[in-house]
């Protein structure tokens, strides 16, 4: 991935995480608890992905995420271990949410997820933000 490349993916997957992020806001405020954590976990996911491309590394599934987070920006000093836990958890939400005839999702779980959310985007854009 090129200087320019990285660039331009860091800000298309910083803005798909902000616009999932307020989406879930907006899903929560209206009921939509279920839809809410959903958006919440591609919020994350575009959010790890950015800092992903500001290494140069791309990864296109939730997996290859998770994994290539968890290599370069977890044991590589940039991210706390608690963001590793975060990556499988709301993963997890996601694929109960949607898949899951009974979700345990009511508005103090989102509003939890959505502020764990919030500050794993703020630290993104941090990191985005002070590395070359």
């Amino acid at each position: 991935m090129t200087r320019d490349g990285a660039d331009a993916t860091v800000t298309a997957e910083m803005a798909l995480a902000d616009e999932c992020l307020a989406a879930a806001r907006h899903e929560a405020a209206g009921g939509f608890h279920r839809r809410a954590v959903s958006s919440v976990c591609y919020a994350v996911f575009h959010a790890a992905r950015a800092a992903l491309a500001r290494a140069g590394i791309e990864a296109r599934s939730h997996a290859g995420v998770r994994q290539l987070f968890g290599r370069h920006m977890i044991m590589g000093g940039a991210f706390p271990d608690t963001d590793a836990r975060l990556l499988r958890h709301m993963q997890k939400d996601r694929e109960d949410a949607d898949y899951a005839h009974v979700a345990p999702f009511g508005p103090v779980e989102v509003e939890a997820a959505i502020a764990c959310a919030a500050d794993f985007l703020a630290r993104v854009r941090r990191h985005v933000q002070s590395t070359p």
